[in-house]
């Protein structure tokens, strides 16, 4: 969790990221939350969420693989002027994407 939070601050310097800094029991805290409703019989789990450490729960809690989302930053990382979006755009997409996945629990999967 912090080295691919220290490799993306590093890799792209200046690109909106919304780092899990000051939340880092989130991870664990949503492995818990899913562990439990597991054993209570739940076999799907949906969340929602603010952007702050929103790329580190998508790689570690839902599954997404950390290439994914590497090639999300590198699409939107501008390589001249024109590549910058035009004013008023955002190009952090990565942020608002929703994903799937499926959570190993000691109860099975949970989706």
């Amino acid at each position: 969790m912090e080295a691919f939070e220290h490799f993306l601050q590093r890799a792209y310097l200046g690109q909106k990221r919304f780092s899990i800094e000051g939340l880092d029991v989130l991870v664990p805290m949503l492995h818990q939350i899913i562990e439990l409703v597991g054993r209570a019989g739940a076999g799907t789990v949906e969340l929602g969420m603010a952007h702050r450490g929103r790329l580190n729960v998508l790689v570690q809690v839902v599954g997404v693989p950390d290439a994914v989302i590497l090639d999300e930053f590198e699409r939107s990382h501008p390589t001249a002027e024109a590549d910058l979006p035009a004013e008023g755009e955002t190009s952090d997409v990565k942020y608002h994407r929703g994903a799937d996945g499926v959570h190993h629990t000691a109860s099975g999967p949970i989706r």
